[in-house]
């Protein structure tokens, strides 16, 4: 079973995500960065599902380039899930390096298929690439 880590800050998102792929997936999840770094280096990672609009000390852009500046994290692909929805907010998201961008409110069929193609593929290459 692929393992996703699902960074979002809002509970009642995040308990919805969890509800919609518990049962295909193993859902970590983090309500910031801090969180987020120690589910990586707890557990390997297949996907990371991220938020762009953090509490605390980063932002989904900032965590989202230093997650993907690491050797050993470089190949895990990184989806943008987020309300930030203008076509500016999704050309954010892939030049920081997300592999991917689901803007909310979001479609359960379009968020699986979109997890099911870059597991897939194995490999992080962003959609513009």
């Amino acid at each position: 079973m692929n393992t996703l880590l699902l960074v979002e800050d809002d509970l009642e998102t995040q308990s919805m995500m969890l509800s919609i792929l518990k049962k295909e997936y193993a859902v970590r999840c983090a309500t910031n960065s801090t969180e987020a770094w120690s589910a990586l280096e707890d557990r390997a990672v297949d996907l990371v599902l991220m938020d762009l609009s953090l509490r605390n000390n980063e932002n989904g852009l900032v965590l989202a380039r230093k997650i993907l500046d690491r050797e050993e994290y470089r190949h895990i692909p990184i989806i943008a899930v987020t309300a930030h929805a203008f076509p500016t907010d999704r050309m954010k998201c892939i030049n920081a390096g997300c592999t991917d961008y689901l803007p909310k409110p979001l479609r359960v069929s379009e968020l699986k298929a979109m997890i099911s193609r870059h597991l897939q593929v194995g490999v992080a290459v962003p959609a513009g690439a």
